[in-house]
């Protein structure tokens, strides 16, 4: 081996541990950085999936953009069924859609087939006497 002053072995020494813990320091900024960006990135498309209800349009398909549902107009038939199924948790039968909507017991079930037709997905629970219908988010 060389013969090199304990000095001057104990400074190289004293660098090589500064230029590893560098290292270290910048991979581990780096890898934050990646994570914060990842983070931030995700939280955008969760934002753009919240609100991407906007006029009146909403996304299909567990927030795909690549859809887009038109909701029908608030003050029509149509649109009073929506918001009678939309306004509730729990499934109704017909006839509570018919006193809501104003619609006949076909006419309801024909607006069911428009709505989806449109991408919503209704449900038909027939267990019991009467079909109850449900809007599934």
């Amino acid at each position: 081996m060389f013969n090199l002053p304990s000095k001057l072995r104990s400074d190289l020494h004293s660098i090589e541990a500064r230029i590893e813990e560098a290292i270290r320091i910048d991979e581990r900024h780096n890898i934050l950085t990646r994570m914060a960006s990842e983070r931030e990135a995700d939280a955008r498309r969760f934002l753009a999936d919240i609100f991407a209800d906007r006029k009146g349009e909403q996304t299909v398909s567990g927030g795909n953009l690549v859809g887009r549902i038109k909701r029908p107009k608030p003050n029509s038939k149509l649109g009073r069924l929506f918001g009678c199924l939309a306004s509730r948790t729990y499934a109704v039968n017909r006839d509570t859609l018919v006193r809501h909507s104003g619609m006949t017991p076909v006419s309801v079930h024909q607006g069911i087939q428009q709505l989806r037709q449109r991408g919503y997905t209704i449900e038909c629970n027939r267990q019991g006497n009467k079909p109850k219908y449900k809007l599934v988010a």
